[in-house]
């Protein structure tokens, strides 16, 4: 069952204004800002952390790490980006800097 989350209109306008312009689509500039953040958030990796030295689950950075997934998605839900379009413009982006 999705739950239903209620945004305050004018929070969300001024999402959709930081990442929009006066526009519905979101600019070249905040696709950028977005494959970045998705890309520090891991959202394509798991949010499990291991740490390099003890080889284990380290607690805090994998704690750290979806609290940037969580404010990843809060910023996605805002701008009424669904997850299959937040897939679709990050490879798109990743793959046009790959090319230059």
């Amino acid at each position: 069952m999705t739950k239903k989350i209620r945004i305050p209109p004018r929070r969300r306008l001024a999402y959709q204004r930081t990442f929009c312009g006066e526009g519905t689509t979101v600019h070249l500039e905040a696709e950028h800002v977005l494959a970045d953040l998705r890309r520090v958030a891991r959202i394509d990796e798991g949010g499990l952390v291991v740490s390099p030295t003890t080889r284990t689950t380290d607690s805090h950075a994998t704690m750290y790490q979806l609290g940037m997934r969580d404010l990843y998605a809060r910023i996605c839900l805002h701008l009424g980006i669904e997850e299959s379009q937040q897939f679709e413009q990050a490879k798109e982006t990743h793959d046009e800097s790959a090319q230059t």
